[in-house]
């Protein structure tokens, strides 16, 4: 069987995420503390949150109780992570975390803590943008309108220069 999707999406102001454990360090007696790598592409940990009407809260339970086997199976989920727009992940939800926090008349919580797989980053594109932002000062700009700008540079100014 393929995953599913769970298309309820938590409330954006109201869950947390925790990056993996991709770092480790070991305070020293008499020093600084000791850094390395630890587990690549470790999970990262999200509590979520969701304001549902009765039917959503219906199809979450039901999405939970057997799509996920109550917790025990993969799933997918758009969540804001690693870029700042919705992205599809692969999740778990943590055993003994799904709980029903509120009900306020036809408005209920739902709150539950999610293993989350992180998206693999594009790391010659981070790479270019710090070095970018180091060089060129776009920490106060939109960073897809600058980069579109040295797009336009390289590409179309410099390419209509005439060799001498």
């Amino acid at each position: 069987m393929s995953m599913l999707k769970l298309n309820l999406t938590p409330t954006a102001a109201a869950y947390t995420a925790t990056d993996g454990e991709e770092a480790v360090s070991a305070r020293l007696d008499g020093g600084g503390s000791r850094f390395g790598r630890g587990i690549p592409n470790s999970a990262s940990s999200v509590t979520a949150q969701w304001q549902l009407n009765g039917d959503n809260y219906k199809l979450l339970r039901a999405f939970f109780n057997t799509t996920t086997s109550r917790g025990s199976e993969p799933f997918f989920i758009d969540l804001i992570l690693d870029q700042p727009s919705l992205t599809e992940h692969t999740a778990y939800f943590v055993p003994n975390s799904f709980k029903l926090t509120g009900v306020d008349g036809t408005t209920f919580t739902a709150v539950a803590v999610l293993d989350v797989i992180p998206v693999k980053p594009d790391a010659d594109f981070d790479e270019a943008l710090v070095g970018l932002t180091n060089s060129f000062g776009f920490g106060n700009i939109n960073i897809d309108a600058g980069l579109l700008s040295l797009e336009a540079l390289a590409n179309v100014d410099l390419a209509a220069i005439e060799p001498e």
